[in-house]
């Protein structure tokens, strides 16, 4: 009885696999892997189900509906019969009421074509339009708020009969919750445009972080606006992830080291997955003193997700996009060596097991793969000694400083934290002061990070994360309890396009000099360099996705395009990089300089300097060497 028993499990288990979707086959990946990584929720709540599914946008096509997912870039595979597209997932609360949600997958899958032949990036950049997509929705369903009779027609629509006047009553209720919360995260965007394939994922995480401790006993009048969310960067990719010593573009999180009993998953990501799934929808109760938090993150998921994704190997150069030249890519291997090397190490395709440490200076004697952060301007430096910000030497980068100086100086007020302690006490440091009015966001992340898993998930992974604790305070900044403007004068400036971006660096530099003042050890803001292998998949280059190609990224700043045109991921195989569609009006532009001639913020194509010597045969041959990575 037993026996058949088990062989009936196991055939309901093989049925349940052969009926499955089947994801793309490559990247070292088996079937289990790709379903974890692209079909566990990791409790991201968007908004209801049912009330997606009969919204409708203000051009009157409904959200719930493939062609207009499409419509924003989002992506389906081959033969799939999900309604929903990659990385849109299904959530129910503890009420068993369905949400739409989002995973991983969402923003780190892409698809990209050359030559009539396309192929899925697993772990890629999405080129999706998030930032249009996620206003449709909030517009949406202040269509519905607004008017009396569009609220009795949508809950006709969802209950399937004419609601009473307490039903109507609590739709009105659970859509003003809904859209103050929406609103005051997803409008901090607004002077901001993101386009395709990019997010300030940074300033709507830490704008959570603000809604999330907000004391619910200030009258709406006295609430200050966040910080903008005004540093759109392109989507991480994602293979060799759980190897690297550092995480996100500018270092902010310590990888650690790997869970004893979770093979390849590590106590920084789950930090970073945390955080990701936080500001990513994921529904968070704080009691009306602060001390307990309750959040929707579904740990058990985001450490099977990551345990997938640490088998991920970086995506091969496909021979169906053309045929590498070996003769070109043996001199460019040398140019590499040249120009490259220094800062960006060498990691064979199939190693997803050996660690990336941490380098302190390009250059070091490391033949392997590592990490290298690179700072944004000198550590000594002075509010006015930002010229080497946009003109950088061998040891600054010289990139847009919007992402790292954001994270770094991000204040809101601390709300129901304010007076507040760090309860755990795991570190014994400057964490144990209470919190003034105000507070760096991050500081207030932490904390939140700390209550939710130490207090609710994983108790018997408390003595295998404390330990990690130090390490991810050391690199989140320092205590600020008042707003640096305050503080500094911003100086004057000459008249010229850069002006803003100027300006920006000496906030920086400032907000810098004064975390120092109350922490000695506060981190210069940095840009993580890492082995560039699959780089070829990965186009608009810079972090914020600033330069189409890599033949354009070879360039002194002056020759880079300031604006070009993206739709999807069509190639330009001989720049490598996406294809300029700027000539065509559906496509998303990116630009550089604003109408009155001043670089947009978070748009500076400029920095990262390097073989910008080379001559075109020269960079053609670098080219052809890094489509091998």
């Amino acid at each position: 009885m037993l026996k058949k028993l088990l062989l009936g499990i196991v055939f309901i288990v093989l049925a349940k696999h052969a009926f499955a979707q089947s994801y793309p086959e490559g990247q070292g990946w088996s079937q289990k892997q790709a379903r974890d990584w692209y079909d566990l929720t990791q409790g991201s709540r968007m908004i209801p189900l049912d009330w997606f599914k009969n919204l409708q946008r203000s051009d009157g096509k409904a959200l719930f509906d493939g062609k207009t997912f499409e419509d924003y870039g989002f992506l389906y595979f081959p033969e799939s019969q999900d309604v929903l597209p990659v990385g849109f997932i299904e959530d129910t609360d503890e009420e068993g009421r369905s949400f739409l949600g989002l995973n991983c997958s969402a923003c780190h899958t892409s698809k990209l074509s050359a030559n009539g032949h396309t192929v899925f990036v697993h772990g890629g950049s999405t080129l999706s339009d998030f930032q249009r997509f996620t206003k449709d929705v909030i517009d949406a369903v202040d269509q519905v708020a607004a008017i009396d009779g569009n609220k009795l027609a949508f809950m006709t629509k969802l209950k399937g009969s004419t609601p009473d006047a307490a039903e109507l009553q609590t739709l009105t209720n659970q859509l003003e919750v809904w859209l103050d919360l929406r609103h005051a995260i997803h409008d901090t965007g607004n002077g901001s445009h993101w386009g395709i394939g990019r997010s300030d994922a940074v300033g709507i995480i830490l704008a959570t972080v603000g809604k999330t401790v907000d004391d619910p006993f200030q009258p709406a009048e006295a609430k200050r606006p966040f910080p903008e969310s005004n540093a759109p960067v392109s989507y991480p990719f994602a293979w060799n992830a759980n190897q690297q010593a550092r995480l996100q573009h500018n270092g902010v999180v310590d990888n650690g080291v790997d869970f004893g009993v979770f093979k390849g998953a590590k106590i920084g990501a789950l930090i970073r997955n945390w955080t990701e799934a936080f500001g990513v929808f994921a529904t968070s109760k704080m009691s009306k003193d602060g001390a307990l938090l309750t959040t929707s993150v579904r740990l058990d998921n985001l450490l099977k997700i990551e345990q997938a994704l640490a088998g991920l190997q970086s995506p091969q150069w496909p021979v169906e996009f053309g045929v590498i030249d070996q003769a070109k890519a043996v001199r460019g291997q040398k140019l590499y060596q040249a120009n490259c090397s220094s800062c960006h190490g060498l990691l064979e395709v199939k190693d997803t097991t050996t660690n990336l440490p941490l380098i302190d200076s390009p250059g070091s004697a490391q033949t392997n793969g590592f990490i290298y952060l690179q700072p944004l301007f000198a550590s000594d430096a002075r509010p006015e000694d930002f010229e080497n910000s946009v003109h950088p030497n061998d040891k600054t980068i010289g990139t847009d400083p919007g992402m790292a100086c954001n994270a770094m100086s991000h204040i809101v007020p601390t709300g129901r934290l304010k007076g507040q302690r760090n309860k755990h006490g795991l570190t014994g440091t400057k964490a144990d002061k209470p919190f003034g009015d105000d507070a760096i966001s991050t500081d207030l992340l932490r904390v939140l990070i700390q209550r939710d898993v130490f207090e609710h998930k994983f108790e018997n992974l408390k003595l295998l994360a404390e330990n990690q604790m130090d390490a991810l305070n050391d690199i989140i900044v320092g205590w600020v309890y008042q707003p640096f403007e305050d503080e500094y004068q911003v100086q004057n400036v000459s008249d010229d396009p850069l002006e803003p971006l100027r300006v920006r660096i000496q906030n920086c530099v400032a907000a810098m000099r004064l975390m120092r003042a109350a922490d000695p050890d506060a981190a210069v803001p940095v840009y993580k360099a890492r082995p560039l292998n699959g780089i070829w998949a990965t186009a608009p280059f810079l972090h914020n996705g600033s330069v189409p190609t890599m033949d354009d990224l070879l360039k002194p700043v002056s020759e880079r395009p300031v604006r070009f045109g993206l739709i999807d991921g069509e190639m330009d195989v001989e720049k490598l990089g996406l294809k300029d569609r700027i000539a065509e009006p559906d496509a998303d532009k990116f630009e550089v300089y604003g109408q009155d001639g001043t670089v947009i913020t978070g748009n500076w194509n400029g920095g990262h300097e390097y073989g910008t010597l080379l001559d075109a045969a020269q960079r053609n041959d670098l080219i052809e060497y890094i489509k091998g990575l």
